[in-house]
């Protein structure tokens, strides 16, 4: 056990104690052991022997003891059957902190954290999901958010108010609390049980445990009416699978995807009938397709599949040959952002560019002028190809104003992205289509850019509303807080705030010191640093 960081104890007062062997159901010795010391996981003695035999620690989950009704330790196996025992709601809010945490990672203060901070303690990597063998359950969540989002975006105005998609947050943060569990679900989930999990979604949850599947899944995929959490029907969700499947292609909103089942229009196939001359929607004709909708519907075999590693090592290649030959000079950072950064499947590939000495400011149209003429992207005229320039020289004035007004108070509103970028789509040597997009950030913001843009974007709402919880503003662009009612940057300006509201330097940190790195970020705002794929959020 030495050879692998390990040593075995007979004293229960042995500080360094991670694991208890038990077979069978506790005795009073270990149930005592595990009251006083609740980071201590009970095992069998198969998972000493399994560590031995793989040469590693290896996942707790399939080796814990068995436990009957009236006799549960603090360890997993009870939560993940939802038979916590009788206790008072305190106590049992912090044991299902524990037990999904993990004695890993699980550290007294957990039990006194906002819900967002505490989750920020987790980890989201999708190996680790699958192998603990929650993988299905995050799938079927992230299937039932990807309905909702055909049929309403994340944010929509509605009585001239910025709403956010309430849904979507509901089952993405579901599959997130699922995609960070360190053991396998299995029974009955119960409302609390898993973070941000409440009664509704836990019946779900608990369905799919079940049976694979759940009644609102059940029902978007026939294209069928959904109904809310109280029984009532939800008329806005008829053609959920249907929409959503026109909105996956580039250029098609949920206003244009709802506008087609209207139509009667029901697949892909139907659409390629709707714009044939004669068709419903051929051109000429009121709400004909637009060109990027056209050039989707026809390459949409190339655009709804993955990008493969050589497909992203390609665009990297090739858009650092146009910064190059589009500005005159070398030294050009050109870093693989999004889903691909964080080890999971993509439709397209995100780029973010930098360069250490020289500003991107005016480069974003050389750079597409150049990526066109190569004939690598396709130009606005024959494809989707969206442009955002010349709004940075002004963000710093607009963001400090926004959070003096409180604009920016809602996590979501904070990810202002003022970014000179390409949106556009690109042709591969193998002469696939793809999705491209591509981010000019200058050096000063590279750092926090590469956090932003890295995502996921569920992760990033936890570290937004952390921030905010503390009285502090997160965008891709800065930190920020205020101070006598003036925006102040963080750390250029003023030190980050703690809990408890007071300003106070991280270890290593002073006056003067620059974010340089992602890790400076998390450090600035005091949760621990997780690498992209520990981010997958889904």
């Amino acid at each position: 056990m030495e050879r692998l960081g390990g040593r075995v104890t007979q004293h229960a007062q042995d500080p360094g104690i991670t694991h208890a062997l038990q077979e069978g159901a506790p005795g009073t010795d270990t149930k005592l052991l595990l009251q006083q010391r609740p980071g201590v996981t009970a095992v069998t003695p198969a998972w000493l022997e399994t560590c031995l035999l793989q040469g590693r620690r290896v996942c707790e989950a399939r080796f814990l003891p068995n436990f009957h009704e009236g006799n549960h330790s603090s360890n997993a196996e009870a939560a993940r059957h939802g038979q916590m025992p009788e206790m008072k709601a305190e106590a049992r809010g912090t044991r299902y902190r524990r037990t999904w945490l993990g004695p890993a990672l699980w550290r007294a203060e957990c039990a006194d954290m906002t819900l967002n901070e505490f989750m920020l303690q987790g980890v989201y990597n999708t190996a680790r999901c699958r192998g603990i063998g929650n993988e299905a359950i995050v799938q079927a969540l992230r299937e039932l958010a990807g309905y909702e989002g055909g049929i309403q975006d994340d944010y929509f105005t509605e009585h001239g108010e910025l709403v956010i998609n309430h849904r979507i947050v509901r089952y993405a943060k579901a599959a997130t609390a699922v995609q960070g569990c360190s053991y396998k679900l299995e029974g009955r989930v119960r409302p609390g049980q898993l973070p941000f999990v409440g009664p509704a979604t836990a019946e779900q949850i608990s369905d799919i445990i079940r049976t694979g599947t759940c009644d609102a899944l059940v029902k978007f995929r026939a294209n069928l009416v959904v109904k809310n959490s109280r029984g009532t029907p939800r008329p806005d969700t008829i053609g959920g699978a249907t929409r959503a499947a026109f909105h996956a292609l580039p250029g098609v909103g949920q206003r244009t995807a709802k506008h087609w089942w209207d139509l009667g229009l029901r697949s892909y196939e139907d659409l390629d009938a709707a714009v044939a001359e004669g068709g419903l929607l051929s051109q000429g004709r009121k709400g004909a397709l637009s060109v990027a909708q056209h050039f989707s519907l026809k390459h949409r075999a190339d655009l709804l599949q993955g990008t493969s590693a050589e497909d992203v090592a390609e665009a990297v290649s090739r858009v650092l040959e146009s910064l190059t030959r589009s500005s005159g000079v070398d030294g050009w950072t050109v870093e693989v952002v999004g889903g691909e950064a964080r080890g999971g499947a993509a439709h397209d590939t995100d780029l973010l560019v930098t360069h250490k000495t020289r500003g991107v400011d005016h480069a974003v149209q050389g750079l597409l002028d150049d990526l066109v003429a190569s004939g690598y992207l396709f130009s606005p005229s024959e494809a989707m190809c969206l442009v955002q320039e010349g709004l940075m020289p002004s963000h710093l004035e607009r963001m400090r104003k926004d959070l003096e007004l409180e604009d920016s108070a809602a996590p979501g509103v904070q990810s202002l992205d003022r970014f000179d970028h390409i949106y556009g789509v690109r042709r591969t040597a193998a002469g696939k289509v793809r999705r491209l997009d591509i981010i000019l950030a200058p050096s000063e913001e590279f750092a926090m850019a590469l956090v932003g843009w890295t995502g996921s974007r569920t992760y990033l709402r936890l570290l937004r509303q952390h921030a905010k919880d503390v009285g502090m503003y997160l965008n891709s662009h800065r930190l920020l807080r205020k101070i006598d009612g003036k925006a102040r940057l963080v750390p250029d300006e003023a030190p980050p705030i703690v809990k408890g509201g007071r300003e106070a330097w991280p270890v290593g940190w002073h006056a003067g010191r620059r974010i340089l790195r992602q890790e400076d970020v998390f450090e600035l705002l005091g949760v621990p640093y997780r690498e992209p794929a520990d981010r997958n959020c889904p």
